[in-house]
């Protein structure tokens, strides 16, 4: 089961050379329950990414690295929020910084 997320825009940590980041998401749940559950804590969903991406520096998340730690982390935030069951991945469907 799978939940998408829409594009977010979020300003990055700062450093010298980028300023923000565009991203969309997809979740994979491993339950029904859990995909339903997502619609429920979307607000905090989209506040774990928000908070999550303001706190990296672009060079933390331009290698493949890096973006794989990011997709661990917001996995491991984001089920801290569910009950039902747990995000299995995330998939970065879309990555822009600037």
């Amino acid at each position: 089961m799978t939940y998408p997320l829409r594009t977010t825009v979020v300003n990055l940590a700062p450093d010298s050379n980028h300023r923000f980041a565009k991203v969309s998401i997809t979740l994979e749940a491993d339950s029904k329950g859990a995909a339903e559950e997502l619609k429920v804590v979307d607000h905090q969903i989209y506040d774990c990414l928000i908070d999550t991406l303001g706190n990296v520096r672009a060079q933390d998340i331009g290698s493949d690295a890096g973006k794989d730690m990011l997709k661990e982390t917001l996995r491991q935030k984001m089920n801290k929020f569910l009950t039902e069951g747990e995000i299995t991945n995330v998939y970065l469907t879309e990555f822009l910084v600037q």
